[in-house]
């Protein structure tokens, strides 16, 4: 009975320490997949996106060039066309070009005189001088409920389409449903300013 004895608390004893290799096995199986899982998601995420970001700015690149290149030779053909023909060639500025220009010019200063000198007088010289700098600029006509407002934008090379109001050079926003004096930052009017139409003529 003794040897019986002996030899199930030897039994007991494998199956012990193979129960515990067993737990230990699974347990280090699920920590190392998902260390694994872990590092290979960094690593992978890494590797794609820099991968990602070459091949983006290679084909980015590649996509501004030629339409650069199109853009560039269209205008430098019409605007090498208008030369020849002795007609006069206005660019679009840059932002800074229209702020410039728009701090050289003073014709802001000009005396309001109701019936004689007036929004679209201001306006119109403003335009001619900035043309005459080289400068193209549009005539704003703006549509009130009851009313009408004229002011400039320019088409800046670096910043796109930015709207002046000429009795100030202030940039604003004009768009149809704002209210061009309050939203701007005049004040209220105790009339409706709500844009209703934007016209914009080169």
């Amino acid at each position: 009975m003794h040897w019986l004895k002996k030899a199930a608390i030897i039994a007991a004893s494998i199956v012990f320490f193979l129960l515990v290799g067993f737990i230990l096995n699974i347990v280090g199986f699920i920590n190392g997949e998902s260390q694994g899982y872990e590092m290979g998601k960094i690593e992978g995420s890494d590797e794609g996106y820099s991968q990602g970001y070459d091949e983006g700015e290679v084909e980015g690149y590649e996509q501004g060039q030629v339409e650069g290149y199109d853009e560039g030779q269209a205008e430098g053909y019409a605007a090498g066309r208008a030369v020849a023909a002795g007609e006069e060639v206005l660019i679009n500025p840059s932002y800074q070009e229209m702020k410039d220009f728009l701090e050289a010019d003073n014709t802001d200063d000009n005396p309001w005189v109701e019936g004689e000198y007036e929004g679209p007088d201001l306006v119109a010289d403003i335009n001619n001088n900035a043309e005459a700098q080289g400068f193209r600029a549009a005539l704003v006509y703006i549509e009130f409920p009851k009313g009408a407002y004229s002011l400039l934008a320019f088409e800046t090379t670096d910043k796109g389409l930015i709207y002046i109001e000429p009795q100030d050079d202030r940039e604003v926003k004009v768009e149809v449903g704002v209210k061009y004096w309050e939203d701007n930052g005049y004040g209220k009017t105790d009339w409706d300013d709500t844009i209703k139409e934007v016209v914009v003529s080169w």
